[in-house]
């Protein structure tokens, strides 16, 4: 009698625990297809896939591109410019409301991470834009709404970043493998060492007439050539002569930007790798004072500057610097 009652127990159980599985299969079924994505523990995420984050208050995030840059990015009225040792890691990714109320976007939204080849973590600029405006991305997702959004990571100038993570506010993370997956650098930024693309030089060979991104300029080497015409009345000393070259700039920014003798710093060095001294001058490119003005967005104006040199000395690269951006590296061995 006793073999029977437990026998019975156990069946009981059994059918209870059967019942209680499908149960909840149903349920998560029903959840996954209401958000139309899958929550994930946080392993191998994949660009172009749509996931969801978040439990309580979900959202749906597909990371569209993921690319390494060198140029100055805005978000609002904030510009954001890798200096010489960094670059930039810039997230594309469309945000979906699955909710039937409306979701409100901010910077703390989702919080994104990229671990370096050195497995040091390295936060997002706590700021994201909007895709097609670059205007702050804080609106409100209606429900069913999507838009697009963007977000920047600086990074090391040197290497692959092998891992990014992206966190809802309740913890739920979604891993990416970014190993050959971050469209690259493109010539001359890039390290033609490294076959990967990832690296971006701090030193780049440049050529004249040709734009190049520094910090919140753009710069072109428009002439260089030696001269021994008077700058501020005066004439280079007996055996020398002036390297004298001009170059036009263009505020990239978002802002107005104020530019002194300052902001363009030039490097002159021989061809036995010894520098030759500035003498801390930036003029305007047709007159012999000092520049001081403020540039609105989006204009360009002419400087020039001028090293004094023997006539004789081998000459082998200038290059410009603005602030600590990289430098670009230009070929003076045969300027006449």
């Amino acid at each position: 009698m006793k073999t029977t009652a437990r026998y019975l127990v156990i069946c009981l159980i059994l059918m209870l625990t059967t019942v209680c599985t499908a149960f909840a299969a149903k349920t998560t079924s029903t959840n996954k297809a209401k958000l139309g994505t899958t929550q994930l523990s946080g392993e191998n995420a994949q660009i172009g896939t749509t996931y969801t984050l978040g439990k309580v208050n979900p959202i749906n995030i597909t990371v569209n591109s993921i690319r390494y840059m060198v140029e100055r990015v805005p978000i609002g009225t904030t510009v954001f410019a890798p200096k010489s040792g960094e670059k930039l890691l810039m997230i594309t990714y469309t945000l979906h409301n699955p909710q039937k109320r409306d979701f409100g976007i901010a910077w703390s939204t989702l919080n994104f991470t990229v671990v370096d080849s050195n497995n040091t973590n390295r936060k997002y600029v706590q700021d994201v834009g909007m895709d097609t405006t670059h205007e702050k991305g804080y609106i409100a997702l209606k429900p069913a709404q999507k838009a697009k959004f963007y977000t920047l990571i600086t990074v090391p100038a040197k290497g692959e970043m092998p891992k990014l993570i992206i966190e809802s506010g309740d913890h739920l993370v979604l891993r990416y493998d970014l190993r050959g997956k971050v469209l690259p650098l493109s010539a001359p930024i890039a390290d033609p060492n490294d076959k990967s693309g990832a690296t971006a030089l701090e030193e780049v060979p440049a050529q004249p007439n040709t734009f190049y991104p520094y910090g919140l300029f753009d710069l072109k080497l428009d002439s260089i050539e030696l001269s021994d015409q008077p700058i501020h009345g005066r004439v280079p000393k007996k055996g020398n002569k002036y390297l004298v070259y001009k170059v036009t700039a263009k505020n990239c920014s978002v802002n107005k930007c104020g530019v002194a003798w300052s902001t363009f710093e030039p490097t002159l060095m021989d061809a036995d790798g010894a520098e030759i001294k500035w003498n801390s001058d930036t003029l305007y490119a047709s007159r012999d004072d000092n520049v001081s003005m403020s540039v609105e967005s989006g204009k360009e104006f002419r400087f020039r500057q001028y090293f004094e040199v023997p006539e004789d000395l081998d000459l082998q690269t200038l290059s410009i610097k603005e602030g600590g951006s990289r430098a670009y590296m230009f070929d003076v061995s045969r300027v006449q």
